[in-house]
C-alpha cells in the first residue's frame, strides 16, 4: 500500500521547519532544522554543549540525509560522540 510508505507520508510533504532546544553536556543546546521533500536541507546546532569542530561535523553528516528516525540513528551512530549525547540529538530531532 504506497499511503503506509515513507516515500508517500513524508517525500511528498510540504517543507517544514522546527527548532528543539536539549541539554548536551548541562547546557541548553538548540538544534534547528528544516526539511524538505523528505530531506533534511538545512541543520543548525548552536550553544555550548557541544565544540564547534562537533557541531559541524553533525551537521555535516545528517545534511541532505532522509528525515527518518532509523537513518538518523545510523549516521548519529558512526560518530565518536557519546551514546548519550546521540541519543539526545535523535529526541530532539523527531
Amino acid at each position: 500500500n504506497k499511503y503506509a510508505t515513507w516515500e508517500w507520508n513524508f517525500g511528498y510533504s510540504p517543507s517544514y521547519s522546527f527548532s528543539r532546544d536539549l541539554s548536551i553536556n548541562s547546557q541548553t543546546t538548540t538544534i534547528n532544522t528544516k526539511v524538505e521533500k523528505g530531506q533534511i536541507t538545512n541543520l543548525t546546532i548552536q550553544g555550548e554543549g557541544l565544540c564547534n569542530f562537533e557541531k559541524e561535523l553533525i551537521e555535516s553528516l545528517l545534511l541532505g540525509k532522509p528525515h527518518k528516525e532509523d537513518e538518523i540513528e545510523k549516521h548519529l551512530g558512526k560518530l565518536a560522540i557519546s551514546k548519550e549525547v546521540q541519543k539526545n540529538i535523535l529526541q530532539a530531532l523527531f
